[in-house]
């Protein structure tokens, strides 16, 4: 669950912080050639720059997210034969 959660957030984080360079940016550039910019002037790791702060939000998340799923599925197939209604 967490190794997936960092997976996502590893890719997707390059995106993130191009979005937000648009985002304050007065000039309109196109993502792929603020990207080139970006790689090529600052270098790959710029983009990845707030990744841990980001993951150690994310990965707790995570973790909390599929306990709860796990015992609220083991809750509701404890369930299992039991009316869904009083008086059924």
């Amino acid at each position: 669950g967490m190794l997936s959660a960092f997976t996502g957030q590893a890719v997707a984080y390059p995106l993130e912080a191009l979005a937000r360079r648009m985002q304050v940016s007065s000039k309109r550039v196109p993502m792929l050639q603020l990207a080139r910019t970006v790689i090529k002037e600052e270098g790959i790791k710029s983009l990845y720059c707030g990744l841990l702060p980001a993951s150690v939000k994310v990965l707790p998340m995570a973790a909390v997210s599929f306990g709860v799923y796990e015992v609220a599925s083991n809750f509701i197939n404890s369930l299992e034969g039991l009316p869904l209604l009083p008086g059924n």
